[in-house]
């Protein structure tokens, strides 16, 4: 069994990743589990500078 954390912004990619998504990689025995990340305090969206899991810094952003 396979888990993968998927960071989404909004309540609509969290419904994707759990309606769409999830039945097409749980059949490959992967599991999705959609993590809502705290946006913009102003609800303008994006990522706020005192991020959830990550800072401005685009550096301390993993690549994979």
């Amino acid at each position: 069994m396979i888990r993968v954390n998927v960071f989404v912004e909004g309540q609509t990619e969290e419904t994707f990743v759990r309606e769409l998504l999830y039945a097409h990689f749980q059949r490959q025995n992967i599991y999705l589990n959609p993590i809502l990340v705290r946006t913009s305090s102003t609800g303008k969206g994006g990522v706020d500078c005192n991020g959830y899991w990550f800072g401005c810094n685009s550096s301390a952003v993993p690549t994979f």
